[in-house]
């Protein structure tokens, strides 16, 4: 039987096999929904975890002030190529491809259907296959969204997608692995916010990869979560960081922003004890590494707390003071060179839910 004209598809099992199965039945083309199985039947890592040093917990602070929806595999400095692999018998339904001049990379990532809901983002590689190369857009420069890919390429479990770029100053040895269930509806502070908005889509939807493998690849990722490094009893982490009524969690300006108050920032404790803030448009120092281990989920409404970041390699330490409003919902807050003022500064913004 030849492959339908429509659809890139080579023959194989698991997924292929349903597709021909029911194109044999049918006589005609099933859609992308009948070809995928109702829950994702996920068959292997995408990386080779015997080369990768941890991965990022879900829901931490991070770039552009938020609370990352997604793991970041960081690599083992001694491994020189690391191939990034489908994890099950899917289709590739959207890629990117471009050059980011800061980071002086040039970088894609596919986003692979793997059942009805689930849809795994391999993202930040290189290197890309001759038949993902074949399917991704035109090069862009800067921040690029992903795109349709019409019609989807077929991919089968463990063929190869790409390598994890090389380490460079500028971006970590590692690969971003995003997992999306539309069925899932994480929580937030003002779930209003989410709930409906298409730049919101992976955050309301993220789970952990892991949530998506069989039992016996879940234990695998076990002790493999960290902050920094490793640590053994760290679980995957969660998209729902909010603490309604507290400074922990994800907050929005609404306004305009500028380089010194992004439009969001993300505050939240992490398992080793630090405070992670992340301020977005705070180029080339959007992430702070605060010493004050204070939990910003113990700041209230109604109560203000100043965080120090020292010096380190900068002319002098800043602060970033947090004044929380009656109802919780919002916060003042003043950033400024040098250590703690007396009182709140006369200068700030006001971030929302």
């Amino acid at each position: 039987m030849r492959n339908h004209p429509s659809i890139r598809l080579r023959p194989g099992r698991g997924v292929a096999s349903r597709w021909l199965f029911l194109l044999a039945l049918s006589g005609c083309e099933p859609s992308l929904e009948d070809r995928l199985p109702d829950e994702p039947e996920l068959q292997t890592h995408v990386v080779d975890l015997t080369q990768i040093h941890f991965v990022s917990r879900l829901g931490s602070p991070g770039g552009g002030g938020d609370l990352k929806e997604r793991h970041h595999f960081f690599a083992r400095m001694d491994v020189p190529d690391i191939h990034v692999t489908a994890p099950s018998d899917g289709y590739v339904v959207e890629a990117r491809y471009l050059t980011a001049p800061a980071h002086m990379s040039t970088y894609f990532g596919v986003g692979i259907r793997v059942s009805d809901t689930v849809t795994v983002m391999l993202d930040h590689l290189h290197l890309p296959s001759e038949a993902i190369a074949g399917i991704l857009p035109p090069l862009g420069e800067g921040f690029s969204a992903f795109q349709r890919v019409d019609p989807p390429l077929f991919v089968r479990a463990g063929e190869r997608i790409g390598s994890i770029m090389p380490p460079a100053p500028e971006h970590a040895y590692g690969a971003d692995v995003v997992t999306r269930d539309t069925r899932r509806r994480n929580r937030f502070a003002n779930q209003a916010r989410f709930e409906g908005d298409r730049m919101h889509a992976a955050r309301l939807h993220a789970i952990c990869f892991e949530e998506a493998l069989p039992e016996h690849l879940r234990r695998e990722m076990a002790g493999r979560y960290g902050d920094a490094m490793p640590i053994p009893t760290a679980d995957c982490g969660t998209m729902e960081r909010d603490v309604p009524g507290a400074l922990t969690g994800l907050w929005f300006l609404d306004a305009e922003p500028d380089t010194t108050y992004g439009e969001r920032f993300a505050i939240a404790s992490e398992l080793s004890g630090l405070v992670r803030l992340n301020v977005s448009l705070q180029l080339p120092a959007e992430a702070w590494f605060l010493e004050d281990r204070t939990d910003p989920a113990t700041i209230t409404a109604g109560m203000s707390h100043c965080y120090v970041e020292p010096a380190g390699g900068r002319p002098e330490a800043r602060f970033a003071y947090f004044r929380m409003g009656a109802s919780g919902w919002d916060v003042d807050v003043a950033f400024g060179a040098g250590e703690c003022p007396a009182s709140f500064p006369a200068t700030f913004r006001t971030y929302h839910r």
